[in-house]
């Protein structure tokens, strides 16, 4: 049914790189493949041949994309979130204003589809349903990519709400961890004597020493020494200088007892990071690819309408509605680099995070 589709819509091949993506995985295969291909023929130069019977001139642009976007999976027990994709092909006859639309997206979800028709239904969407002539036609096409766009940006919030509130539940207990210091057990006081000639004589270690002196003066505390004044010999003359005056010294018995915990960090807590700093550089790398398709995608437009060989009634009837899809598609850019912000401080505080809880299973 696929290729019977394709080949009536003369779809063009790169579509299928893009398709290719989705299947049943137990892993993800090719989650990083983006991009935005197209074929457009503008000059009767490069133009098709032309099928008047199916409405086709041979003037028409083709082009095909992937956008992701994050929706929620209640199934999911651990994670109640994933990562899907869309794979969009467009065509348009500039000439005929037909054109045809191939979206493919993965199960899961709100299908694609519901999502169309919610939208093509609804009293407030003329901007989807105008078929009336060729301009009608190529700014219905204009709000069908902005559809696509809004639901690549729409849940991003809030996954990342979810991710910073998992991220306090496991690792703000690791601020409130306290170190108690235990004290430091006093030192035997250290006593010296003092010579008769005013040399101090450290104490003895053994009853094997013996003083070399004859007489002694009572014992000093190394604490409590002070400054005393010059010894004056017997012909008056000062004698050797008295002892240093003591210094204030720090003791070197400082020690952390064990980590006094209110709750036990486990090896858990740390796969537990790791997988929300994966799921992070995900969601981190799938903006950043979104936000290079919707830029080729206003650019694309640009050129064709920027183009001499574009038909003059599409740049006049269609200019209020390419300025307000130029400037959706400018906002929903700038939406994704403030979401992109936010990704990259959670993963700063991930591994800061990740660091410290490292370093505490270490210590217990």
């Amino acid at each position: 049914m696929l290729v019977t589709t394709m080949s009536y819509h003369q779809v063009m091949p790169s579509f299928l790189d893009f398709v290719f993506s989705f299947g049943a995985q137990h892993h993800a295969e090719d989650f990083s493949f983006s991009g935005f291909r197209h074929d457009t023929r503008l000059s009767n130069v490069e133009k098709s041949p032309p099928i008047a019977n199916l409405g086709r001139s041979g003037i028409a642009i083709q082009l095909c994309y992937n956008l992701r976007s994050v929706e929620t999976s209640p199934e999911q027990q651990n994670w109640p979130w994933s990562i899907r994709s869309t794979a969009t092909h467009h065509a348009f006859d500039l000439e005929t204003g037909l054109a045809s639309w191939l979206v493919v997206k993965g199960e899961g979800g709100i299908s694609m589809k519901d999502r169309i028709i919610t939208e093509t239904g609804s009293q407030h969407a003329n901007a989807l349903n105008r078929f009336g002539d060729c301009s009608q036609a190529f700014s219905s096409a204009l709000s069908t990519h902005l559809f696509l766009a809004d639901w690549s940006v729409e849940n991003w919030r809030w996954y990342i709400n979810y991710m910073e509130k998992e991220v306090q539940a496991i690792t703000r207990k690791t601020l409130s961890v306290t170190f108690a210091r235990l004290q430091a057990e006093p030192k035997p006081q250290v006593v010296f004597t003092r010579a008769v000639n005013g040399v101090l004589v450290p104490p003895k270690r053994s009853s094997k020493w013996k003083s070399v002196t004859t007489k002694q003066e009572p014992a000093i505390s190394m604490t409590k020494i002070t400054q005393p004044q010059p010894n004056q010999g017997a012909s008056g003359q000062p004698g050797p200088p008295g002892p240093p005056p003591s210094l204030p010294t720090i003791s070197n018995n400082t020690h952390l007892d064990p980590l006094l915990l209110d709750k036990e960090f486990s090896f858990e807590d740390l796969r537990r990071i790791e997988r929300i700093e994966e799921q992070a550089n995900e969601a981190l790398l799938v903006m950043t690819l979104n936000s290079s398709v919707l830029s080729s995608l206003s650019h694309h437009y640009s050129f064709v309408t920027g183009s001499a060989d574009c038909p003059q009634v599409l740049k006049t009837a269609c200019l209020v509605d390419l300025r307000r899809f130029k400037d959706r598609l400018s906002d929903i850019s700038a939406e994704t680099q403030t979401q992109k912000a936010r990704m990259e401080t959670l993963l700063r505080l991930l591994a800061d995070r990740k660091a410290l809880v490292m370093a505490l299973l270490m210590l217990m």
